[in-house]
């Protein structure tokens, strides 16, 4: 324990024992305890701009989250992101600073990724050779698998590591508790921080409603740098538009919008037709406004929901091949069974409490309105549950 002080005041009388470290030429940095103090003012001196590997949206040594609905096109604007740090070239007109390698760790769809990425190459040519698939299985809430991943990075020395999404990797974790989850994204944290140049993301799904932000815990926004989104206004609408609601240094990006493309791999499919996948592009267009997807379902739409699973039930079969082609072509998973409108409406027309005249159009508008919620789809006069 430091020795006390004399506390003398300006009439010299004794007013008491200091035992800080005040006195004149005491180092608080060499303090007992062990621990170090930084000199605020020399920490003022020496301060730095923020940097950036890409300007204005992604920072050195950040680590964060993308979120978005199913079919916003989040991944493809993960792989655009890994693309531009990859190569320098410029993100959505954003430039790139920094370059570096990026790994990508995906819980799903290794097959569909590999189309989506020869897509990206078709359009825009090379990763330059930097970008990494994990091909091994692993769980992001596992300190052993996440060791593994550390150890990755202290031998490849990546930019930036992808993580998606966080439901397919992890295995133990509740997202809707603060506990569970803070405790995650610090494990990928420190995982991804031990160099201090690696930056994370984590991409996540929005609620069922997109307009309220994302699913679970409200950890997933104040445990992290930064969280940028990904909002399709509908799936009628190739625009999504990739906005952020968090920035750690600067301030919050301008949302911006990007168009999605279709792309021809040149792989033939077994029945003949052609494979293609998507790529997203710069554009000058604006996304369209908000239909149905603003409005919250009613108990009638809830109802010809319902009626529309018990019709597939009762009547449903397997997909034709124009909706197979359909899915793949947008990159959608194959339904496993779909059914005719015209048999649909043997169902949906009893739940309508209109004039029979009018059911022919209330029918498609309100099937219209669950697809704006992500719950069916419908292409060709076939509709199908999207779940």
């Amino acid at each position: 324990m430091k020795a006390p002080h004399f506390k003398i005041d300006d009439s010299g009388i004794f007013t008491g024992l200091d035992y800080g470290a005040a006195n004149d030429g005491e180092d608080p940095s060499q303090s007992d305890g062990g621990l170090k103090w930084l000199n605020g003012d020399d920490e003022a001196d020496n301060a730095k701009a923020a940097e950036y590997l890409i300007n204005d949206i992604l920072e050195t040594n950040s680590h964060g989250m993308l979120y978005g609905a199913s079919m916003s096109f989040k991944t493809f604007i993960a792989i655009n992101l890994a693309f531009s740090v990859c190569t320098g070239k410029n993100f959505f007109k954003h430039q790139v600073f920094k370059t570096g390698k990026v790994l990508y760790v995906c819980g799903e769809g290794k097959a569909g990724v590999a189309r989506r990425i020869k897509a990206q190459k078709i359009v825009n040519g090379s990763f330059n050779g930097k970008f990494f698939i994990l091909e091994n299985v692993i769980s992001i809430d596992n300190p052993a698998d996440m060791l593994r991943i550390e150890q990755s990075i202290k031998s490849i020395k990546p930019a930036l590591v992808i993580f998606d999404t966080f439901s397919s990797l992890s295995s133990d974790t509740d997202e809707n508790s603060n506990s569970d989850v803070s405790s995650l994204l610090k494990l990928v944290k420190e995982t991804c921080n031990r160099n201090g140049v690696t930056s994370s993301m984590v991409i996540h799904h929005s609620g069922k409603n997109a307009d309220a932000g994302m699913r679970g815990a409200s950890a997933f926004k104040n445990d992290i740098d930064y969280l940028f989104t990904a909002y399709r206004v509908n799936n009628e609408t190739m625009i999504t538009t990739f906005g952020c609601e968090k920035q750690k240094e600067g301030e919050e990006f301008a949302p911006f919008c990007v168009k999605a493309v279709k792309v021809n791999l040149g792989l033939m499919r077994q029945d003949g037709t052609d494979t293609t996948s998507l790529v997203l592009m710069d554009t000058d267009e604006t996304a369209p406004a908000k239909s149905d997807k603003g409005k919250p379902l009613d108990t009638n739409d809830l109802e010809i929901l319902e009626a529309l699973k018990t019709a597939i039930k009762e009547k449903g079969y397997l997909p034709p091949d124009e909706v197979i082609k359909y899915c793949a072509d947008n990159q959608l998973p194959n339904p496993k069974n779909i059914i005719n409108i015209n048999i649909f409406r043997d169902y949906g027309y009893p739940l309508l409490n209109v004039a029979q005249d009018s059911k022919r159009t209330v029918l498609p508008n309100r099937i219209k309105k669950l697809m704006s919620h992500g719950k069916c789809l419908f292409d060709n006069g076939y509709i199908w549950v999207y779940e």
